[in-house]
């Protein structure tokens, strides 16, 4: 007979209960009266010092002092915060939550006190008490995760490992018996449940730990069920040996739950994660993007402070023009997208980076089966369901996490996510038009993860500010093996957005760079390489930015049998100097405003949509007056939208007048302009669009330039708005939709109308108040800098292009390479050429090799090269700098770009 269920007996820090008829919440809805106060971390100095004990103790397995410092960290607050407590009273309301994880109380106050708690002493922030969704839409085979091989062949199961739920809750009281779900047992012969715990944050009478939704329930069976009494159906979890503890945080039978809720709830898995051995917490729910948001404060501080593995769902808002708007940022933890079974496709649901308001974050980590997922179901041990979505991806790699923790205690929670991201597989055959911004690194591999754990290079270290700042590890290696090596570290300073950047390289046995990574946001490098000789190669880690006192970092290097190529890096910096070309941030930038920042919308219209009709009209009020004449249109990317390839468009495009308000034009296209004002400015059935490979540069980067015909004048009059036509026929791409967002703005001076038909020949379409960030160009606002960019990044045996931009048309310039960019001809560089008349331009780089370029009309040029697919050049670092023939813009008649620094990858 299973054993007696002995429920978690903690303290709940909750000043106040709920009211009763919050238990009827539905999605979507906001509780009026809640609010979540972010206060100066001065009122309780303590803190930090206390954590960073617990953190110490937590990492020495001291458990004895690990209970003294939270016994310490639950008792503080109280007194300190008081006279806050007194102020909210004050106020007719009262304090819900109190927390010691993060400088944050919950409260509840009458409607209409947002501005009188923002006054209170000491809170820095108010924000909503919203509620959150959870990310609802035969994982463990060879085909995919191949856990099977890892319970069958090796016998491990996550035993000693402890799975931390926050969810609907646990299907405690299965079909009324008494009994939790069949999932959830010992296996044979042990008796009794593995859940250690159920509990039911939300403060409720009675409180109930049960699962009414089954959501909870599903996510645990992927993680830690095991098969139960439906053999047809059921499988084992991935760590069918773990024990559970759940945290139900919901207030109704969907699923949502509030902010305040999902603190508490972290508080408490703090508490119980630093007391127990190989921790990993699973949340498949929504939340915010931003690192400073209170939950994923807590979150971090999860990880950092109790060493809690914390995964989450990306999300399934894939199909959005915000795809992330609602997924949590995690920076500590993993946040997973789902693929398809065996094909291990990424469904279009499955939400795709890059985060809301993070660019140049590579997110999500990495991807796991999604879809579908058996999953065991609530009240019927006899019974199966079959779930799609995110929030059953994420307890795949939860799953696989309790396994390594259960092989081994001394796995922190920073080396377990190494290792996972170590043994990944490549997505990219799967998935070729996406990219890491869809799948992260790859598929979660259990049973590679295993093999890296018991055959792998593993090493701890640490980086002292202000010290020096590189750190060099051996590591042996076989002619013709290929590797993977990852380092991974962890946010320490949760009160900031910005976070500590370690790089990762590797030298050979020559000491020549083989690969190296140098991601700006992630907290987390990943290198691909092979090896050349049987012998010893060097991983370095070097601190670029050390903020914290020190960095302590996991490194994992081993075979990589999942495939994939090292990506090459080309990235550019010193920005060249002012010629003669105009200047696009010079011209009349519409919607108002967009001239010193990138709108908040983003749009595929019209270049990105495939086929369509499109106009857009300028108010005259923000035109001016005064006639001028431009003779090009320029666009830039949206702030967000991280590399992509280049495409041709059969494109038409006019511009002309309309006697209607901007906010008011008509659906149907003939209605707009004024008769006989429209005049063709451009024609071209084959018009390139360029790829690009990083994120633009800031808000003066208009990437995209269309060349007039002939010069346009612009007059326009009260009554008499500037009107702009596009209509795209087709593309390279079969008239499909491409991944491509522009910068856009609401209302500032524009309105469209635009065809959703997918015809360019349309006769009518929805209007909206959104404008395509516009520049108009006037070619006597001279001063634009020649501008280098590649695309893609540079591989062994592909071809990939430079393209120059912003250089004065139909002029000659030459593209100049080298290997350094410290000395050449045995003088120092950069080489100031204000000397010959050129002022402000500089060489910076040596010249090994030159390549002529022909600057077009619309200011560009494009020079395609290839590498020899020669594994000796993997490594190679090379400098290019463009030089340009620019007679109008000094006594020299020459500019130079910025300079591009290409690493070749594989």
């Amino acid at each position: 007979m299973p054993g007696t269920l002995v429920h978690l007996s903690l303290p709940f820090l909750l000043a106040a209960p709920v009211p009763q008829d919050q238990a009827a919440a539905v999605q979507g809805a906001v509780t009026p009266a809640g609010r979540i106060l972010v206060l100066d971390d001065r009122e309780f100095p303590d803190r930090k010092p206390l954590l960073s004990r617990l953190r110490a103790a937590v990492r020495g397995r001291d458990a004895p002092a690990a209970r003294a410092v939270l016994d310490d960290l639950e008792r503080r607050p109280a007194a300190a915060r008081a006279p806050l407590s007194r102020a909210v009273a004050g106020l007719g309301g009262a304090v819900k939550g109190s927390f010691w994880l993060g400088p944050v109380v919950s409260v509840q106050v009458p409607p209409g006190h947002a501005a009188a708690l923002a006054a209170l002493e000491g809170v820095v922030a108010v924000r909503a008490d919203e509620v959150l969704r959870p990310h609802l839409r035969v994982a463990t085979a060879a085909g995919n995760h191949d856990a099977d091989a890892v319970q069958q062949g090796l016998g491990l199961r996550g035993l000693g490992a402890t799975l931390f739920l926050l969810d609907s809750g646990i299907d405690m009281d299965s079909g009324g018996v008494g009994l939790p779900h069949k999932a959830f047992d010992w296996r044979f012969p042990r008796q009794g449940t593995r859940i250690q715990g159920a509990v039911d944050v939300v403060a409720r009478t009675p409180r109930d730990p049960e699962d009414r939704s089954g959501h909870g329930t599903a996510v645990a069976g992927i993680a830690v069920g095991k098969g139960w009494d439906a053999p047809l159906a059921s499988d084992e979890g991935f760590a069918a040996d773990a024990a559970l503890r759940s945290y139900r945080v919901t207030l109704d039978q969907q699923g949502n739950c509030l902010v305040s809720d999902v603190l508490a709830a972290w508080q408490l898995v703090a508490i119980d994660g630093a007391l127990a051995a190989g921790a990993v917490a699973n949340h498949s729910y929504s939340g915010r993007p931003d690192p400073m948001d209170p939950v994923q404060f807590f979150v971090d501080a999860v990880s950092y402070y109790a060493d809690v593995l914390v995964v989450t769902s990306a999300g399934n808002d894939g199909q959005l023009t915000t795809p992330t708007f609602a997924s949590q940022s995690n920076a500590n933890g993993l946040a997973v997208a789902a693929v398809a079974p065996n094909s291990h496709a990424v469904p279009s649901w499955s939400s795709y980076g890059p985060l809301l308001g993070d660019p140049q974050r590579s997110w999500p980590d990495l991807a796991a089966v999604g879809a579908p997922v058996t999953t065991p179901t609530i009240d019927d041990p006899r019974a199966s369901g079959v779930n799609f979505g995110t929030s059953f991806a994420a307890p795949c790699v939860a799953g696989t996490a309790l396994v390594l923790r259960g092989m081994r205690p001394d796995l922190d929670a920073t080396d377990t996510k190494a290792l996972i991201l170590n043994s990944v597989q490549d997505l990219g055959a799967a998935n070729p038009t996406l990219n890491r911004h869809h799948y992260g690194l790859g598929l979660l591999r259990t049973d590679e993860a295993v093999r890296h754990l018991l055959q792998g290079s593993r090493f701890r270290g640490g980086l002292n500010r202000g010290q020096p700042t590189q750190l060099a590890f051996p590591v042996p290696v076989r002619r013709g093996t290929h590797y993977a090596a990852t380092l991974c570290w962890q946010r320490s300073d949760f009160a900031a957005s910005e976070w500590d950047d370690l790089d990762l390289a590797v030298v050979n046995h020559l000491g020549l760079l083989v690969a190296a990574g140098n991601s700006r946001r992630n907290l987390y490098e990943r290198l691909l390489f092979a090896g050349l000789v049987d012998g010893w190669y060097t991983l370095l880690v070097t601190g670029m930015n050390v903020r914290a006192p020190r960095v302590e970092f996991s490194l994992v290097c081993a075979e990589n049998r999942g495939g994939g190529r090292q990506p090459g890096v080309y990235d550019t910096y010193a920005p060249g100097c002012t010629g003669s070309a105009p200047d696009p941030l010079l011209g009349a930038v519409l919607p108002q405003g967009s001239a010193t920042a990138f709108g908040a919308r983003r749009t595929r219209v019209p270049f990105a949509y495939g086929t369509t009709r499109f106009q857009q009209a300028f108010d005259h009020a923000h035109l001016g007056g005064t006639p001028f004449t431009i003779d090009r249109l320029a666009f830039r990317r949206d702030e967000a939208q991280g590399p992509t390839a280049p495409f041709r468009l059969d494109l038409q495009v006019w511009l002309g007048y309309t006697a209607l308000p901007v906010h008011g034009l008509a659906t149907a296209f003939a209605s707009n302009p004024l008769p006989g004002s429209q005049t063709l400015v451009l024609d071209d059935r084959a018009f390139d669009f360029h790829g690009t490979h990083e994120l633009p540069g800031g808000t003066g980067d208009f990437e995209f330039v269309l060349p007039l015909r002939a010069p346009f004048q612009v007059a326009t009059t009260t009554g008499r708005n500037l009107l702009l036509e596009v209509k795209v026929y087709g593309s390279d791409q079969n008239g499909a939709e491409l991944p491509w967002y522009f910068d856009a703005a609401e209302g500032g001076g524009v309105g469209r109308v635009y065809t959703d038909a997918k015809s360019a020949t349309a006769t009518s379409g929805i209007v909206d108040n959104l404008g395509l960030v516009t520049s108009l160009v006037r070619p006597e606002l001279r001063g634009a800098r020649p501008d280098l960019s590649a695309w893609p990044l540079p591989q062994l045996g592909t071809p990939f292009d430079l393209v120059l931009r912003d250089a004065p048309a139909q002029r000659a310039a030459v593209l100049v390479q080298g290997y350094r960019d410290d000395r050449y001809l045995g003088i120092g560089l950069p080489f100031d050429l204000g000397m010959f008349g050129a002022p402000g331009c500089a060489l910076r780089t040596e010249v090994v090799e030159h390549f002529a370029m022909v600057v077009g009309p619309g200011g560009q040029a494009r020079l395609r090269m290839v590498l020899p697919q020669d594994p000796a050049l993997t490594g190679t670092l090379f400098y290019q700098q463009a030089l340009v023939l620019d007679p109008g813009a000094n006594a020299l008649g020459l500019t130079v770009s910025n300079v591009g620094r290409g690493l070749v990858g594989q």
